[in-house]
């Protein structure tokens, strides 16, 4: 996070890039002293939710946005395939697509994680 402070001041580095990895590094400083605070036996019950719902988004979302994209945009036949020419309509449309993807994807995780009341099944029986 300093260095790329110390980057963006030489010139190496844009003012785009530089404010991305400072929140970035400070959630991620937050969710470790968090994690490493919890005491509290609901927090504790809590965590396994967001952690279904957050892992489950991000590979499924991520999934669910490639697949979207390619078929809408990028695909030879793609019905939007026309807007090649224009970057910034390209780009909204992109944005559009992974916002929906990753809010599809939120809303499933947590109807599944609700559905098996947020513990995973399981399928081993001890005799």
């Amino acid at each position: 996070m300093i260095s790329s402070w110390g980057l963006f001041f030489v010139g190496i580095y844009d003012l785009g890039h530089v404010i991305f990895s400072t929140i970035l590094g400070l959630a991620i400083f937050l969710l470790t002293y968090t994690a490493s605070r919890i005491r509290n036996p609901k927090l504790v019950e809590f965590i396994p939710r967001i952690l279904l719902v957050v892992g489950g988004t991000l590979v499924f979302g991520c999934i669910m946005w490639l697949i979207i994209g390619y078929v809408l945009v990028q695909a030879p036949w793609a019905p939007l395939r026309i807007l090649i020419g224009d970057a910034v309509i390209r780009g909204r449309i992109n944005l559009l697509i992974l916002t929906s993807s990753y809010a599809i994807t939120a809303y499933i995780t947590y109807r599944i994680g609700k559905k098996i009341k947020w513990r995973p099944p399981t399928r081993f029986e001890i005799e």
